[in-house]
């Protein structure tokens, strides 16, 4: 099958390609070559990037209705989410976080990292609805070189809107939904002066719970609670003139809970309403960015992330009928940064990052009692890159270089020490004006952070062996591209391979090795390797003024040393869209369908896959006001994601969501 759709796309994007630029007779509109930053710290052109990077603007955001980094995901090429006890975690080019830690992506707004800091998880879902974001970029790879620990899987990195003239803006949507009771508002309000620019973002979101089968059989114990309730703030103002300027003070608070999906717990092993975990953050910065003469510009902040994690969960022995925890970590981090442009083809940057972490309070209630027992953990990194562009090489050549060193400690009841060198090198080549190749070979590393190291130090006592100190898990990544762009189309080809070493792993210690006899949860570095592989295709088209298409298809295959394949891995994935504007109603429709044809195996085997079509229109009633209708999943299919090679957890039905935008 594989061959059959490789050998369709190959003859797709050949004669779609000639036949637009031969064919087509009026002026279209031309296509825009995004512009991206986070691959290199540097704007430059999705083509010219060392690395794969999608971009989507505020514009497709918008066309799509889609507002959360999950929904996006979905349709990018090398991306994918799967949801597991109430928490959506990313897939990136065959391999994914464990558990319900979406921890192995970094996330950026504005610069600033907003990872949880208890376990680094990246916010994906209504807590940070993507209504303020100007530019979402999705670079695919391992990236520490630049962004240190957890940068793993790939970096995801939000720009939000401004102005560049004086003047304000204020946007504001409400949407309302069913059969699942959605309510969502989002608010985006911006102030540019003479001397600063103050910009003021909120969100709110509540739906109820789906109660749907769980699991294999349709038992009415096990059923899933989706339930969930969001906030999102972000406040900044930037100073733009006198002394100060370049000062950005600002704050950023997402807040989430809700149920824990299919969380087997409770009498019988069921599922339970009771359940329902919380994730709140605070982050406060100060940001200073101030060209510094020809030494070039200065880039520095110093931010907090003040994060809790609870949780009320029903006691599976009922005992006490149920237990709750509350953990509360403080996260301090300095960033400083010179970025210099000497000339016009030649960038260096050099950087250094203190983080620090500490887990202030971890409590149960008084019946089974736990403590806080990581102490702090801390990274001290110094990293540098030389970009180099031989404008002279055939039609240009860009050559990056870079390497991070990281040193980390815990500095508690366990002793756990790391230092790791994580290089990077990109070759970029233009052939001619439309046809551009790159390659880039990069490593990463994901060290133990406040999670792992407290779990073990609180699992110590209880386990009659030592438990090994745990050290990072590396990932290592090769990928080759190709890249066509023209005035009306744009397309990349993707190979790439990459290897993960010393996986860090959740485990379980059995009763016959504890002291209460009762099993315990730890952490480990498992002994296998995971290597995987894959190719990605992304096309993009614009056939008229009124008429885009994009399409991308994405296969990845992984398998540990042992040539088992990882359990509940997308094979291939297409996804295609369709966005066509009727001018005479100002009306936009938007198609979309995205299909995954099986999901992995631990035995090599495949379980089924799905196949889900989201229509979106917008129509403007006026200059200040549109409406909109967003039906997911049009056809109404049923179907369930894999947990461990089984049908398990159920997928949202037809879901209809009415919104009105108003704009100032």
């Amino acid at each position: 099958m594989i061959k059959k759709f490789l050998v369709f796309w190959f003859t797709g994007f050949l004669v779609l390609t000639i036949g637009i630029e031969i064919f087509a007779q009026e002026e279209l509109l031309f296509m825009e070559i995004p512009i991206v930053y986070s691959a290199s710290k540097v704007k430059e052109k999705v083509t010219e990037s060392p690395v794969i990077v999608t971009s989507y603007k505020s514009k497709d955001i918008s066309s799509f209705g889609y507002y959360t980094l999950a929904d996006l995901v979905g349709i990018t090429p090398g991306y994918s989410s799967y949801l597991i006890y109430g928490e959506k975690v990313f897939e990136t080019r065959g391999q994914k976080a464990g558990s319900w830690n979406n921890n192995k992506h970094l996330l950026f707004i504005d610069g600033i990292p907003v990872n949880f800091a208890r376990n680094y998880k990246a916010n994906n879902e209504e807590e940070l609805p993507l209504y303020f974001a100007d530019r979402v970029e999705l670079l695919r790879g391992p990236a520490s070189c630049l962004y240190g620990v957890s940068a793993f899987f790939g970096v995801i990195s939000i720009a939000s809107k401004g102005l560049e003239e004086k003047g304000s803006i204020i946007e504001n949507k409400v949407s309302v939904g069913d059969p699942l009771n959605v309510r969502r508002i989002m608010n985006n309000v911006i102030v540019r002066s003479d001397v600063g620019l103050t910009k003021l973002y909120t969100g709110y979101f509540a739906k109820d719970a789906s109660k749907a089968y769980a699991g294999t059989v349709d038992d009415y114990n096990n059923r899933f609670f989706d339930d969930q309730k969001s906030l999102f703030m972000y406040g900044s103002h930037e100073i733009l003139s006198g002394p100060l300027s370049g000062v950005n003070i600002g704050g950023i608070i997402m807040s989430k809970s809700g149920g824990m999906g299919e969380y087997w717990n409770g009498v019988n092993g069921g599922t339970n309403e009771m359940n329902e975990v919380l994730w709140d953050q605070i982050i406060p910065y100060i940001k200073y960015n101030k060209q510094i003469s020809s030494l070039g510009k200065l880039n520095t902040y110093i931010k907090a992330n003040y994060s809790t994690e609870a949780a009320l969960v029903r006691d599976p022995s009922n005992v006490r009928g149920y237990w709750n925890y509350k953990s509360i970590t403080n996260n301090y981090e300095l960033s400083a940064e010179l970025n210099s442009d000497i000339g016009k083809e030649f960038n260096i940057i050099n950087g250094i990052n203190l983080n620090t972490s500490k887990e202030t309070m971890y409590s149960v209630d008084k019946l089974y009692e736990l403590s806080g027992v990581a102490g702090n953990v801390m990274v001290y990194s110094w990293y540098t890159q030389l970009r180099k562009e031989f404008p002279t090489v055939l039609n240009g050549n860009i050559l990056t270089l870079g390497a991070r060193y990281d040193y980390g400690k815990a500095d508690g009841v366990t002793k756990e020490s790391y230092n790791k060198i994580s290089p990077r090198v990109g070759i970029v080549q233009k052939i001619n004006e439309n046809l551009t190749v790159k390659g880039s070979y990069s490593e990463a590393i994901r060290a133990p952070g406040i999670k792992e190291i407290g779990l073990n130090a609180e699992s110590q006592p209880n386990v009659t062996y030592k438990l090994k100190d745990l050290k990072p898990e590396t990932i290592s990544s090769t990928e080759g591209s190709i890249m066509y762009t023209s005035k009306k189309y744009y397309g990349a080809i993707t190979y790439f391979k990459n290897k993960t070493v010393d996986p860090l792993d959740g485990a379980s210690v059995p009763g016959s090795l504890t002291k209460t006899g009762t099993p315990v949860n730890i952490f480990i570095n498992s002994a296998n390797w995971v290597e995987a592989d894959g190719y990605e295709f992304e096309n993009k088209l614009i056939l008229a003024n009124n008429f885009e298409i994009f399409a991308n298809f994405s296969h990845a295959m992984a398998k540990d040393q042992d040539n088992n394949s990882l359990s509940d891995i997308p094979t291939n994935k297409v996804n295609v869209g369709i966005g066509y504007l009727v001018e005479g109603i100002n009306t936009r429709f938007t198609l979309i369908n995205k299909w995954i044809e099986s999901y992995t195996k631990v035995d090599n085997t495949t379980t089924d896959g799905n196949n889900v079509l989201d229509l979106n229109i917008i129509s403007s009633v006026s200059k200040n006001i549109n409406l909109e209708l967003q039906v997911k999943n049009l056809a109404d299919a049923e179907y369930k994601l894999p947990k461990t090679g089984l049908p398990d957890v159920p997928m949202p039905r037809r879901t209809y969501i009415a919104s009105v935008n108003v704009s100032f």
